[in-house]
């Protein structure tokens, strides 16, 4: 190779080093990836009926689980009332 395409070259090679490992683009990806991973989370535990749920989700709760709550069992141990529950989540407003 030449003189004349050795400067072009390593100029380039120079110029896509110095953009791979800028200090600044690293440092705002970090900062990107610290405050994905700070989310705060806030929760509610709510009867599970699809009016319930509905209502909750359009104001951005999302279900995180259900379960039965058992309120009374009769003397076989049988369950007689339940109602079922939802643990909810969405990000805590800051």
């Amino acid at each position: 190779m030449s003189k004349s395409h050795w400067l072009p070259a390593s100029i380039l090679v120079l110029a896509v080093a110095l953009f791979v490992n800028n200090p600044a683009r690293t440092t705002t990806q970090a900062q990107d990836v610290e405050k994905q991973a700070k989310v705060i989370w806030e929760y509610k535990i709510v009867r599970a009926t699809e009016d319930i749920l509905n209502e909750h989700a359009a104001l951005g709760w999302e279900v995180v689980t259900a379960y039965g709550d058992v309120k009374g069992q009769s003397a076989g141990m049988r369950a007689i009332n339940t109602i079922e529950r939802a643990i909810l989540k969405r990000p805590k407003a800051q």
